[in-house]
């Protein structure tokens, strides 16, 4: 038997949005559907510094307070691999607070 869950909605997981499956007692995730984030071009943006180079978590506690949405930066800017990708001197797109409060919003519904 299969049965689909989902993470409570005052998780601010990535995987918050992904189904969770659990068959024959064992848990496992769906597959990831990436949020759908609304950029109008007025962003701000960001280098990335030596102090920051592989932690978007850093990059998400300087510019939201919250180390939460780390994900959606690099969602926003294509980076699959921070460890990889996120080296000092790459510009980074940063999205609204707003923009990503109501991309949750609408996946809530």
């Amino acid at each position: 038997m299969i049965t689909t869950m989902s993470i409570p909605e005052d998780v601010n997981s990535r995987l918050r949005l992904t189904p969770v499956i659990k068959e024959s007692g064992i848990l496992r995730y769906g597959l990831w559907e990436p949020l759908d984030i609304v950029l109008n071009g007025t962003e701000s943006s960001i280098v990335v510094d030596s102090t920051s180079e592989n932690r978007p978590d850093l990059i998400s506690m300087e510019v939201y307070g919250v180390v939460d949405y780390w994900w959606v930066i690099m969602q926003v800017n294509n980076i699959l691999m921070p460890i990889r990708d996120l080296v000092a001197g790459k510009i980074l797109i940063i999205p609204f607070l707003s923009s990503i409060e109501g991309a949750l919003a609408r996946v809530r519904r």
